[in-house]
């Protein structure tokens, strides 16, 4: 996303702090400025952690709604981002459970977006395969850490308030995470040693190598450029049904069907 001009007379961008406090104050047009900051980054920590683009589209436009919603009541209290990253973690959560199928990788059930990139093509196309399969045999919680404190950055401290997780098991989940990709890839590279296998002997060189996974398929997955659009309604703000259908399945309550107030 290329930021506004700075041409004489245009108006710098709004930061996040004062994008929440207009929407707060009843500027519900401010909030794409939140949706248009956040949504490639999201979409891509979401492909990453789901294995599926398909997926990334729903989840991230429902919480977006959540968000929407919610956003009145934000203090300042915690990070904006690690704020947005529960409310994805938690729609992740609620669709495994309407699923209650494992996700699987994107490769073998998502066709390209019309939204993607092309890949780089100076990848290291044998490390990345060998990464893929080991990232996808991970248990769901697995990936989720370690595409939250690899891929989208945050520290332990943000990491626990994202996951709704107490902060001193964040560190043991995140090693033992680290430690099943290990061996995933020791059994992939073991089955098919290949010069350009990812070195895992030590944890420094498994983090970089999975940064380098991580960088090159969040490469090509970006927003929908209407996703503003298809989140907003003439109240502005988005619609009604969708959000109020979006409230249900997170909270689980039909009952938020019943207020149509926006």
């Amino acid at each position: 996303m290329q930021p506004p001009s700075r041409e004489r007379g245009a108006r710098p961008p709004l930061t996040e702090a004062q994008a929440i406090q207009r929407h707060q104050a009843g500027d519900r047009w401010a909030f794409r400025h939140l949706v248009h900051r956040h949504q490639d980054a999201f979409y891509g920590t979401v492909t990453l952690m789901t294995g599926s683009q398909k997926q990334a589209e729903q989840q991230v436009r429902n919480a977006f709604h959540v968000a929407w919603r919610g956003i009145h009541t934000f203090n300042f209290v915690c990070p904006v981002q690690s704020w947005f990253i529960r409310i994805l973690v938690r729609q992740g959560a609620s669709d495994r459970r309407a699923s209650s199928s494992p996700t699987t990788p994107s490769s073998s059930r998502d066709k390209p977006s019309k939204n993607s990139r092309p890949s780089p093509v100076d990848q290291p196309d044998l490390e990345f395969q060998a990464m893929r399969l080991a990232f996808a045999g991970l248990e769901p919680g697995q990936r989720n850490v370690l595409v939250l404190r690899y891929f989208a950055d945050l520290k332990e401290p943000d990491l626990a308030l994202a996951l709704d997780a107490p902060s001193e098991t964040v560190g043991p989940l995140r090693r033992q995470a680290l430690a099943r990709l290990r061996e995933l890839l020791e059994a992939t590279i073991a089955s098919d040693p290949k010069p350009m296998t990812p070195d895992v002997a030590s944890d420094r060189a498994l983090i970089q190598a999975l940064r380098r996974f991580f960088t090159i398929k969040a490469f090509a997955v970006r927003a929908p450029a209407d996703l503003w659009d298809t989140l907003s309604g003439p109240t502005g703000g988005p619609s009604r049904p969708v959000v109020h259908d979006a409230l249900a399945a997170i909270a689980e309550d039909p009952g938020h069907k019943a207020d149509r107030t926006p």
